[in-house]
Parts: structure tokens; C-alpha cells; sequence
């Protein structure tokens, strides 16, 4: 998420330079620690969130709950200081106090399937992946600038992301587990692991698995022609697969399912070096067989797609379809879009403008090694019954994307009428639920800690009581120059709100640092955690985040929604339109993608039209 947040803060034992690195991860010592914010005010903060949620028992049962919390010598100080003794002594080992309870309790203990519910994907745009070009091509032209781009992140020389004009730098730590992480299930928690020195990559071809050397040992890495040539091998074998199933199905199984399936597997020594060279590859090259049918199927098959052909653990998978179109999907739990977002930026322009040479094909290549799974019949059943699993969950997922090219609200109206695009679409969307089903609900931001030390993100909460007055003011008989300024108040509070999430001054993370420090301690959990309202306005029936990294970007992204009942709204606002992936559940009576994609197109021409010419803004 992007937002407009004070700049300056750094590790002040390391004062900031007057001109920072331009090393990729040179600027990593000048980063201060997350903060841990004044327990009054996180209070403060959680209480204005349930304005629009709770009814008045709730508030009053809520307030209690705050001054127990909040009482002289009680649990809640107690908790608070302990908290600030975890931050100071993982900042002494260059970490925050909430990294290693984030990974774990937001991602790796979850038993749920990882695709839709977690993974996420990144579309590229057909302009530069076109359909009707060659399949191995495109993937052997993506292949190799992702193989650039890595070759200049070792070398350091990929430049370190700052805000405030190079003021403040931005923690990159993230963009060290690009590359080689895996999720390894785990029957009670999952685990990640990293591999050093790795120089082939897993490539999917027609529910097929094969390893392949891009970079030779003391040689040059493979040209695109190399790359082509061993890709168009992998698919010619591939074409004699006549199996019902891919090994990868089971990376689409709920974790403690595939945690057996690989516990069994792993008995067999064959297996063992196969699942070993997976869990070594840089990343996973899929030559998906199937064509999406158009940009709403295309962003389905990224994110869901056939998991026989897919390896969903991987910290990232390039999918290239056979009209040439492509995409990408990312393993959530190592990092966010932020960082494989501007990779992909850059992949994709890079290769497009790829100059395919006519130097020969290296005789010494090693050809590609296909991957031989024994498989025992418990773990041929357990493949039989994912199939079917997935078969149902990724048809019930109902995607839509939403990019008007009718001269709709974009960027270019915004900056006309003075309006921040990031909190003015938040309010957008916040009417568009409220027109399609009569009522608000809260609402997830994503806003980032990255100018912190292994920062990540923070939950900025969107549903909020000046939301509720614009959407309010949107259904009166206020006149257009009232509704402006409720609009504007709204989107003030927004920022505000914004602000304080990107310095470490929200409200979700703290609490919930406090609930995990109460329960790995057996501490009596405080009774502000016990309330349903707590888990209530917690419930975010609206998943959103804003993935811009420029104003004309080369591909746009997405996700499934946090609930059944909800939706996964990723947008980005552009020059001349706003692209939003919209996701939701089929079997859920209450939700539909086309139905909230059209209410947002009218939700922006209704704000739009507040603007007249008259109008005094």
C-alpha cells in the first residue's frame, strides 16, 4: 500500500549520511527498529476503528475492556514491557520485535491450501507479453532477465528503494529471499528454506517436472537462444506424459495433508533428491498448455489455474501460456508484492526489449533432468482426493478485472482536482460496497514498516466513522460542495491514519504482538482479546492494497479475498485509467465480482460528478 508518510526516521545511534548508499542493501545499518507504540494510544486508535462496527454494549463492553488494559501495575503494562525487552533485544541481532511472530502466525501455521488464500499474483501487461507468440520464447525471455536482474541484486547493484525525495531509506531485506525460498509443509506449522550456491531452476511442462542448469558452472549463464532450445526439449518430452495427475497437486492441499504425502514420499531415496533439486531451484518456469479465454480467465489461471501443473510452495512461479501471454505467482510468506512487484516492472520491459542473437547453441549444455517421483498408492490417494479438492476450490473462485478505457477517473482527473488517488479510491470502494449491499464492513489496507528494520506491513483500517459520513453524505440531499468537503475530511483522516500505520503507529500489529506475548508466556489473557468485537472488527470482508510502482507500469496484480464473505481488491491507479483486480467466491450468495466491478465504475462516476464546473472545491 502507498501513502503519503512523514520521512526521517532512522536508527539514530547511525545518523543519516548526506547521501545514502546506492548499494542494494547498503543502507540496512542506517534503518531504526519497529517501533512499539504507547499502549494509550494504540487504544485510542483500536477504540475510533469500532465506531462504525460495534453497537453501544460493544462500545461500552469495549471501553472497560481499554481501562482493565490500560490500569497502573496491571496485565496490559505488564505485556507493554515485555514487548519493548523483545524489541531491544532483536534489534540487537539487525531484527524488529514482530518479523519471526508475523511469519509464523500469519502464514506458517495456517493449515489452510496456500493458492487463493495466500498466494498472490502479477499479470503482465499484453502489450509487452502479447497473445500469439511463441511459448518457449517468451519464456526463455523471461527467464533470462529474471537471471539478470538476480545477477545484479548479488552484485549489488540494484538500487535501494527510499521515500521522502532519497530522504529516508526503505528496508531490502526482502529482496534477499527472492530467490531459491520454499515453503516446506509441516503437519503442525510450516517451515522456509533458503539454498546457497543453486544454478538450475524447476521448470513445469504437461504435469511434467524438470530441473535445469541456467548458469554452467565457471561458464556464462544460458543465452535466450540456450534457453529456448532446452525449453522447446522439456516440452517435446513432456508431450508423451500420460499421467492423470502432476506431483504438484499436492502443493494445493491443505498443509498438514501434504506434509504426510511428502513424509511418505521422502522414504524413497529417488524422491528425496527430487523434492531436494525442487527445493533448490531458483525459481519455477511453468509452460501452462491451456489459453485463457480473456484477461478475467488469464488473472484466474495465475492466481489458481491447474495446480498439476504448478508448484505452489515456491517463493515464485513464471507462467507463460501457450499463446505466449504471461503472468507470475508468489508464495505470500517470505515477502510482499512491494518487492517481486518491481522486479516484475523491470523483468518484463527488459525482456521485451530482448535482442535474440544468432550465437551458437553451446554443445556442452547439460540437458535437462526430468524428475522421477515414485509414487506409493497412499500417496496416489492422497493426489486422487486433492484433485478433487482443488477442482472445487479454485472453480468457486469468481475473478474480475475492471480497467476502463472510456475516460473514467484515473490519475490525470485527480491531480486536476487536487485529490490523493490512494484514500480517494479507498472511499470509492467504501461507497461501492455500500450501494451493493447496504451497509459498510470492515475494510484491510495494506500499508508498509519498511523504513524500519525488516519491516513489512501494517493494517491500515479503511471503514472508519469519516467513511461513513462520506457515504452518508453521498445518499442525502447535501449539496455537491458539502459532499466535496466530507470527501475531503474523509480522505484527510485516511492519510492520517496512513501516516501512522507507515511509522509503526497502527493499531493491529501491536495488539496482536501483545495477545501472542500473553499467550506463549501463560499469561491470563487481557479480556479486550476475549471480546467478540475484537475479533468482529477484525473480520475484513474488504481485502485491499494498492501495488503502483509507476504510473504507466508494465503489469498489474491480485488476490483472493480474506473471507468466504468478502472480497480481494487490488488496485492501481494509472495515467489514463485505475485497474482493479476484484476477487470473490462463487458459492458465497452474497458476493459477485461483476456486481462490485460495476458498482465501483459507479461509485467513480458518482464522485466524479460532484466536480462541475460550478463547483467550488
Amino acid at each position: 500500500g502507498k501513502g503519503e508518510v512523514p520521512v526521517g526516521v532512522h536508527n539514530t545511534m547511525n545518523p543519516l549520511p548526506r547521501e545514502l548508499s546506492k548499494h542494494t542493501f547498503g543502507n540496512q545499518n542506517l534503518l531504526a527498529p519497529l517501533p512499539v507504540p504507547d499502549l494509550a494510544a494504540t487504544c485510542r486508535r483500536y477504540l475510533e476503528s469500532l465506531k462504525p462496527v460495534a453497537t453501544d454494549a460493544e462500545m461500552r463492553d469495549a471501553k472497560t475492556a481499554v481501562e482493565e488494559l490500560l490500569a497502573p501495575n496491571g496485565v496490559g503494562q505488564k505485556l507493554q514491557q515485555m514487548l519493548r525487552e523483545r524489541s531491544r533485544n532483536k534489534f540487537i541481532h539487525g531484527m524488529n520485535w514482530l518479523e519471526e511472530w508475523w511469519l509464523k502466525y500469519a502464514y506458517l501455521m495456517w493449515s489452510v491450501p496456500i493458492p487463493i488464500t495466500s498466494n498472490y499474483y502479477i499479470s503482465m501487461d499484453e502489450k509487452f507479453y502479447p497473445r500469439g507468440g511463441s511459448q518457449t520464447l517468451q519464456a526463455a525471455k523471461l527467464t533470462a532477465s529474471y537471471l539478470k536482474w538476480r545477477d545484479q541484486l548479488i552484485k549489488e547493484e540494484i538500487a535501494p528503494e527510499s521515500m521522502g525525495n532519497g530522504a529516508a531509506p526503505l528496508d531490502m531485506h526482502q529482496y534477499g529471499m527472492i530467490f531459491t525460498t520454499t515453503r516446506i509443509p509441516g503437519e503442525n506449522g510450516d517451515s522456509l528454506r533458503r539454498s546457497a550456491g543453486s544454478n538450475h531452476i524447476l521448470v513445469i511442462s504437461n504435469k511434467e517436472l524438470y530441473t535445469l542448469v541456467v548458469h554452467p558452472e565457471g561458464e556464462q549463464p544460458l543465452t535466450i537462444r540456450e534457453l529456448e532450445h532446452q525449453l522447446n526439449a522439456i516440452h517435446k518430452h513432456s508431450l508423451g506424459n500420460r499421467s492423470k495427475y502432476g506431483i504438484g497437486i499436492l502443493t494445493s492441499e491443505e498443509r498438514p495433508t501434504w506434509a504426510r504425502a511428502r513424509s511418505i514420499l521422502l522414504e524413497n531415496q529417488e524422491n528425496a533428491q527430487c523434492l531436494q533439486r525442487i527445493e533448490d531451484a531458483l525459481f519455477v518456469v511453468i509452460l501452462d498448455p491451456s489459453t485463457p479465454s480473456d484477461n478475467d480467465h488469464k488473472a484466474w489461471s495465475l492466481l489458481a489455474g491447474d495446480a498439476h501443473n504448478r508448484w505452489f510452495d515456491k517463493v515464485f512461479s513464471v507462467i507463460v501460456f501457450a499463446d505466449g501471454s504471461a503472468g507470475f505467482n508468489g508464495e505470500h510468506s517470505p515477502l510482499d508484492a512491494s518487492s517481486t512487484g518491481k522486479m516484475n516492472d523491470w523483468v518484463v520491459i527488459d525482456s521485451h526489449r530482448a535482442h535474440v542473437d544468432g550465437t551458437p547453441i553451446r554443445p556442452s549444455l547439460q540437458p535437462p533432468m526430468p524428475l522421477h517421483f515414485v509414487v506409493p498408492n497412499e500417496v496416489s490417494k492422497i493426489m486422487a482426493e486433492a484433485d478433487l479438492h482443488w477442482k472445487k476450490f479454485s472453480s468457486d473462485l469468481d475473478m474480475r478485472l475492471l480497467q476502463r478505457q472510456d475516460g473514467g477517473m484515473n490519475v490525470k482527473w485527480m491531480k486536476s482536482v487536487k485529490l490523493s488517488a490512494d484514500p480517494l479510491i479507498q472511499m470509492v470502494l467504501q461507497y461501492a460496497y455500500f450501494k451493493l449491499t447496504g451497509r459498510g464492513c470492515p475494510t484491510y489496507e495494506t500499508g508498509q514498516t519498511r523504513m524500519f528494520i525488516h519491516g513489512r506491513t501494517e493494517t491500515v483500517r479503511s471503514y472508519s466513522a469519516t467513511s461513513v459520513a462520506f457515504v452518508d453524505a453521498m445518499r442525502s440531499e447535501k449539496t455537491n460542495e458539502e459532499k466535496i468537503a466530507i470527501l475531503k475530511q474523509a480522505i484527510s483522516a485516511h492519510k492520517k491514519y496512513m501516516a501512522a500505520a507507515c511509522t509503526g503507529n497502527g493499531c493491529d500489529r501491536h495488539l496482536m504482538g501483545l495477545r501472542i506475548m500473553a499467550m506463549e508466556n501463560d499469561i491470563e489473557m487481557p479480556t479486550l482479546f476475549k471480546q467478540e468485537i475484537y475479533t468482529k472488527s477484525s473480520k475484513f470482508q474488504l481485502s485491499t492494497s494498492n501495488v503502483t510502482f509507476a504510473l504507466n507500469p508494465p503489469a498489474y496484480g491480485g488476490f483472493g479475498p480474506l473471507t468466504h464473505d468478502g472480497y480481494g481488491i487490488c488496485y492501481q491507479p494509472r495515467l489514463d485509467t485505475i485497474c482493479f483486480s476484484i476477487s470473490s467466491y462463487k458459492s458465497c450468495p452474497e458476493t459477485d465480482s461483476e456486481k462490485m466491478a460495476q458498482s465501483i465504475v459507479d461509485a467513480m462516476d458518482e464522485i466524479m460528478a460532484l466536480f462541475t464546473p460550478s463547483a467550488k472545491y
